[in-house]
């Protein structure tokens, strides 16, 4: 998908009454707010790679580095599309330093080192 139809998703999505939660899928009656928007879109554009590395017949670490790179520039121009969604803490680095640590530290996107407990 392009940034702009990202975009439009995203407000289709704000305001609506949530069935469920999303993250856990457990009974839910929120209204869907910014927040959730932007991880969702993160959660999509990170689904997005794994169907554009399948199309390139991607094959290593590399390859598959540069379509996150690419999924990154996206989602700036995404933020771009949806001002009311500009002050917003969660970025798509952000999403994949907390969803996928290894591949952000491949990415060189990890800016400190978890410490283990």
């Amino acid at each position: 998908m392009k940034a702009k139809e990202y975009a439009e998703q995203y407000r289709s999505w704000i305001g609506k009454r949530l069935r469920t939660d999303y993250r856990t899928g457990a009974p839910k009656g929120e209204v869907f707010d910014a927040v959730d928007g932007l991880i969702c879109t993160c959660q999509a554009m990170t689904f997005e790679v794994t169907a554009i590395a399948e199309s390139r017949n991607t094959q290593n670490d590399r390859a598959v580095g540069a379509i996150f790179r690419e999924q990154d520039k996206k989602y700036q121009a995404f933020i771009r599309l949806v001002p009311e969604a500009n002050g917003a803490t969660i970025g798509f680095r952000k999403f994949v330093a907390n969803q996928l640590p290894n591949v952000a530290r491949m990415l060189g996107w990890l800016t400190q080192e978890r410490s283990e407990p």
